[in-house]
C-alpha cells in the first residue's frame, strides 16, 4: 500500500467493522422480570407484605425462579416458607415450596436463576463481533507503515515513541474506566455486604449492550473522521523514498 491509499484502505476496513457491530445492538437477551428489582410483586402491595414476617436480610442473594417466571433475590424474598430435599443429594434443596408472593396460585420455585430463552444468539454474536476485530485489526500495520513513511528518516524513531505514548493516553489508559462505567451505570441491583456495595447482581441488559457497543462504534466513528482528514491532507506530504535513504542508514 502506498501513502495515500493506506488511509483510504483504513476508512473502509473502519467502516465495515462498524458496520458488522450494527446488528448486535439487536441481538441480546431481554432484562429478566426480577421481583423488586424491575417487576412488582403480584398480588401483595406494598411489595414487603407477602414476606414481612420472614426478616430478608438486606444481603440476601440467592435467586430462585418462581413458578410464576418471576425470578426473586432469594426464597425469603418469594416468601417461601418451606422446601423439598434432592432425593438423591439430601444437602441440596429440590424445590421452595408454599411461596406467598407468587402470583400464579402454584406457590413453589426453584433454586436457581430463571432460564433465558436467548443462549441460541451467543455463537452468532461471537462470530460478528470476532469478525468486527479481525477487521478493524487490518489496519493495525498500514497505519503503522504510514507513520514511518510521513516522517524524515532520522526522526522515525521519536514519530514511533510518540506514537505509542498517545495510544497509551488518548486509547488504553481511558478506556478500561469509560467501559467500567457503562458496564456500572447499567446495572440496576447491586450486592451489599455489610451495609456497603460490593458488586452488581442485576443488570439492565438492554442499556449495558447499547452503552457497552456505542463506545466502541463511538471510538471506531471517531478514527474515521480523523482519518478521513488524513485523505485530504495526505497530498500535501512528501512519501519518504527508499531509494534516496541517506548512506549507510537502514
Amino acid at each position: 500500500l502506498s501513502l495515500k491509499t493506506i488511509p483510504r484502505f483504513c476508512v473502509v476496513m473502519l467502516t465495515v467493522s462498524t458496520l458488522l457491530l450494527i446488528p448486535l445492538f439487536f441481538m441480546g437477551c431481554p432484562t429478566q422480570k426480577v421481583s423488586e428489582v424491575n417487576h412488582p410483586v403480584g398480588l401483595h402491595q406494598p411489595l414487603s407484605k407477602c414476606y414481612l414476617n420472614c426478616s430478608c436480610p438486606a444481603s440476601a442473594f440467592n435467586p430462585v425462579c418462581g413458578s410464576d417466571g418471576v425470578e426473586y433475590v432469594s426464597p425469603c424474598h418469594a416468601g417461601c416458607t418451606n422446601f423439598t430435599k434432592d432425593p438423591n443429594n439430601t444437602h441440596r434443596v429440590q424445590l421452595y415450596t408454599n411461596c406467598r408472593c407468587l402470583s400464579d396460585g402454584q406457590n413453589h420455585a426453584h433454586p436457581s436463576p430463571c432460564v433465558n430463552s436467548c443462549s441460541h444468539l451467543l455463537l452468532p454474536v461471537i462470530l460478528v463481533l470476532s469478525l468486527a476485530s479481525l477487521i478493524a485489526c487490518l489496519t493495525h500495520n498500514p497505519l503503522y507503515m504510514m507513520v514511518l513513511r510521513s516522517v524524515p528518516f532520522e526522526e522515525k524513531s521519536f514519530a514511533i515513541g510518540i506514537q505509542f505514548l498517545l495510544l497509551r493516553v488518548l486509547a488504553w489508559l481511558p478506556a478500561p474506566a469509560l467501559f467500567g462505567m457503562a458496564i456500572d451505570t447499567s446495572c440496576i441491583w447491586w450486592k451489599h455486604v455489610c451495609g456497603k456495595k460490593f458488586s452488581c447482581g442485576y443488570y439492565n441488559n438492554n442499556l449495558f449492550r447499547s452503552r457497552y457497543l456505542g463506545l466502541q462504534v463511538g471510538y471506531k466513528i471517531l478514527g474515521i473522521l480523523l482519518l478521513m482528514i488524513l485523505v485530504r491532507k495526505e497530498r500535501k506530504t512528501k512519501q519518504y523514498d527508499l531509494e534516496k535513504r541517506p548512506e549507510g542508514s537502514l
